[in-house]
């Protein structure tokens, strides 16, 4: 009886303090909470309704804005609180801008991946409306660079042999003199 109520105390301790944790801190409690229904779009097709840099997009998913950060694409940062304006960063929105502005893209979570990240947005990939992956396509043409969090996931080879392609082309960020 003695040991029931301080164990009580620190549960309820615990369950208050991950109610204030910041999502900095890397620990995100909604990464279990249920995910959107995606029942009244056909095959997850989605329309795109921001580009916030050329990683990460926002899509209207059942009438709710999702933030989604593709797996396997890292582009040069434009405006993080975090860090500094890379180089190409700003290419590489304009870009992104460019390819997915008013678009419908179909949307799917990898399985080898969490389905959502600490900032609380989707991870996944996107597919354009001729079938081609957007973040393998970016890759390719040297506006971003195949980027592993944690573990291995889908479509990794491909993404290494897009950034492969770039490098010995020297496209984009790759290009001689753009980012030295």
């Amino acid at each position: 009886m003695k040991l029931i109520l301080p164990l009580i105390l620190i549960i309820t301790g615990l369950m208050l303090w991950s109610e204030f944790v910041p999502a900095e801190t890397g620990v995100n409690k909604n990464l279990d909470r249920e995910e959107p229904a995606a029942t009244s779009s056909p095959h997850n097709q989605y329309q795109v309704v921001d580009i916030i840099d050329g990683d990460t997009i926002r899509l209207n998913i059942d009438d709710t804005i999702e933030s989604v950060r593709l797996v396997g694409l890292n582009t040069p940062e434009t405006d993080s609180p975090y860090r500094k304006e890379e180089c190409f960063g700003q290419e590489a929105t304009e870009e992104a801008r460019r390819i997915l502005t008013n678009q419908t893209v179909t949307f799917t979570h990898d399985p080898s991946q969490a389905k959502r990240d600490q900032y609380d947005r989707l991870l996944g990939y996107i597919f354009l409306t001729s079938g081609e992956n957007f973040a393998e396509k970016m890759i390719r043409n040297g506006f971003g660079y195949e980027y592993t969090f944690k573990t291995p996931y889908q479509y990794q080879a491909d993404f290494q042999a897009a950034e492969q392609y770039a490098k010995s082309n020297q496209l984009g960020l790759w290009a001689a003199g753009v980012c030295d």
